[in-house]
């Protein structure tokens, strides 16, 4: 099989499988997806496209539960989150210009938040609401960093007494919020149209918009019927060998 249909199907796949877990867990798909668009990518535009994909697969999850949205932890979080991904793209763009240390820090980054979500006991680490503006000033700046957003968001929310649908969408507001903000950011410094138009760039991110939404989509008939644990072990094992070679220069 060619090396391209490979990976585009590795792509597909990944996809698929992140957009339905990330239903259920608020977090997952910048951290799964970050690597395998690192494939197609430099380090500091894989960030900015696995962004399109992620605000795609928010925006479809938004208009299914916006309704749920808890407005008051909305703003709580959301405000700080927002500014501070401003910082953090900022910051991306500045490190743009050398792309090797870029890529060791996105391979640390990588490598530390998979150890992270393949623990339950630092998964399900919970915080109280009263530090939501503190979380959302470390989700909103990681989340413009590396798109890392997910992880820190949950730890806060999870503690708030929303039920499942109101955390599923106030979470998913909140991920928009800052989604459009990084990506004026993305747009304004890194993107060019030279990039944008290239031949290249828009396949892969049609295939992983695509096969995410599709997960999401089918993920009440289809995730919940396998086992989730052993999925998300086999994928972050995977994520953290390749934020290893990202960091030793193999990929």
């Amino acid at each position: 099989m060619d090396n391209t249909v490979a990976e585009y199907l590795i792509l597909a796949l990944l996809s698929f499988f992140a957009g339905g877990l990330t239903l259920f867990t608020g977090f997952g798909l910048s951290t799964i997806l970050l690597p395998v668009f690192i494939i197609f990518f430099p380090v500091a535009i894989a960030v900015p496209s696995t962004a399109i994909v992620h605000f795609l697969n928010n925006f479809y999850k938004l208009f299914i539960y916006f309704k749920k949205i808890n407005l008051k932890i909305l703003i709580r979080f959301g405000v700080p989150a927002l500014f501070a991904s401003i910082f953090g793209a900022y910051l991306l763009q500045k490190l743009s210009s050398n792309e090797r240390n870029l890529e060791i820090l996105l391979g640390i980054l990588i490598i530390t938040i998979s150890f992270l979500e393949m623990f339950p006991a630092i998964r399900n680490l919970t915080i109280g609401i009263k530090w939501a503006p503190l979380g959302g000033v470390i989700s909103g700046f990681f989340g413009g960093l590396s798109g890392h957003q997910g992880l820190f968001r949950s730890a806060f929310l999870v503690k708030s007494g929303l039920s499942k649908n109101s955390f599923i969408a106030t979470g998913v507001g909140i991920a928009v919020l800052v989604d459009i903000t990084r990506l004026s950011v993305y747009g304004s410094t890194i993107f060019t149209t030279s990039i944008i138009s290239s031949d290249g760039f828009w396949l892969p991110v049609i295939i992983s918009t695509t096969s995410a939404l599709f997960g999401v989509f089918l993920a009440t008939d289809l995730v919940k019927k396998m086992t989730i644990a052993l999925i998300r072990n086999m994928v972050f094992v995977l994520i953290f060998i390749s934020g290893l070679l990202l960091i030793l220069g193999k990929i």
